[in-house]
């Protein structure tokens, strides 16, 4: 799955530096750190005050960098912003939260007596002995029921907590397909309810052996549909990243779905503001736009697709980037993003974003380099 957004307001749309303009686009590469800090206030203490473009394309930040809209916005904007953020803003936190905590309940009252670590996880009789949480089916009524609290707790926090009133989905596929693919934007103890697989990206957890074992198991056993944003991170929805190779390990069937924000002012892709402030910028606006793409499921065709995870994930991610019709950005990874994110809440300076962006730039560069001479070589 991936994330676009799609700006309405393309004009103005850089205000501080039209990075368009291939003069000064080359001048940026072209300075040394200290001028380049100089001329766009690169370590302004004042966060407001630094040039968000032009420090972006230094860094090959521009799939992550997000610049506020507040000062385009109109007059009867701030009136309608103050209006909302006295009455229709707090109500929807409210009912964002309390329907949580009622899924919660309803859930954790569904598997409260399941006993999976008696019956399967401690037991040598069991043929899931042994086995996270995430790879034991359930029951199911309570799958059925698990199923039903979560699909209908998020359509509700999506319509009447965050305002996505305009929600289009268009489904792409053969009606001889099976719909084995559901999204449920929830939290905490939701997720061993759902059977999700925990991931630490700063620390090797054997998630790619999960993922496979999730995936070939649930041909056989009735376990929930797994989805999987294959990129590794979030982005702003302008360019299209590197997947990672992890997410397409079992070499099975995929179902692509293509997720399209479209926004004036607020950027509701979720990059650089944290959960409580996101929550609160996307409650705050009177509506928001959302489109949802279920492609066609993708197959493995060739036996070279079957064997080699380089073309298999190639295949998805050309698919994909298709779709979206937006740049594709190889270079750029979760590493950097948060060397960038430090950078733009003043947890380090430029000099120190700059250095540790490129060590991994400049090594993903390399990558890429023999990456694509193999293919030309084949």
């Amino acid at each position: 799955m991936h994330t676009s957004s799609e700006n309405y307001n393309n004009s103005n749309e850089y205000t501080d530096f039209l990075i368009n303009d291939e003069t000064k686009e080359a001048e940026i590469f072209k300075m040394d750190t200290v001028t380049f800090i100089k001329k766009y206030d690169a370590n302004s203490r004042n966060l407001r005050k630094r040039k968000i473009y032009p420090i972006a394309k230094r860094l090959h930040m521009e799939s992550i960098c997000v610049v506020s809209k507040l000062h385009e916005l109109p007059w009867y904007k701030y009136l309608e912003y103050s209006i909302l953020s006295c009455t229709l803003m707090p109500l929807r936190v409210i009912v964002a939260g309390f329907s949580i905590v009622i899924c919660y309940f309803f859930m954790m009252t569904v598997v409260l007596f399941e006993g999976l670590e008696k019956k399967h996880i401690n037991n040598p009789n069991s043929e899931h002995y042994g086995k996270p949480v995430h790879r034991i089916p359930k029951v199911k009524w309570r799958r059925y029921i698990i199923n039903f609290l979560s699909k209908s707790t998020s359509k509700f926090i999506m319509f009447f907590g965050l305002g996505f009133y305009n929600v289009k989905v268009k489904d792409l596929r053969k009606k001889d397909k099976i719909d084995w693919i559901r999204t449920t934007p929830l939290i905490s103890g939701l997720a061993n309810a759902l059977q999700c697989i925990y991931v630490n990206p700063n620390k090797k957890t054997g998630l790619t052996h999960e993922i496979s074992a999730r995936a070939k198991e649930s041909e056989k056993y009735d376990l929930p549909p797994f989805a999987i944003f294959p990129e590794g991170t979030t982005t702003n929805g302008t360019h299209l990243i590197d997947f990672r190779y992890g997410a397409f390990r079992p070499f099975v069937p995929v179902q692509p779905i293509a997720i399209k924000y479209k926004y004036k002012y607020y950027n509701p892709s979720y990059v650089v503001d944290k959960g409580f402030k996101y929550a609160l910028k996307t409650a705050m606006q009177f509506k928001n736009d959302l489109e949802i793409v279920f492609l066609p499921v993708v197959e493995l065709e060739t036996e070279e697709e079957k064997t080699d995870i380089e073309v298999w994930t190639e295949k998805n991610y050309q698919i994909l980037a298709k779709e979206l019709d937006i740049p594709l950005d190889r270079l750029c990874s979760r590493p950097q993003k948060m060397f960038y994110l430090d950078y733009v809440r003043g947890k380090c300076d430029f000099e120190t974003a700059e250095k540790e962006i490129y060590k991994i730039y400049n090594q993903r560069l390399e990558e890429y380099k023999k990456k694509s001479n193999k293919t030309i070589k084949s």
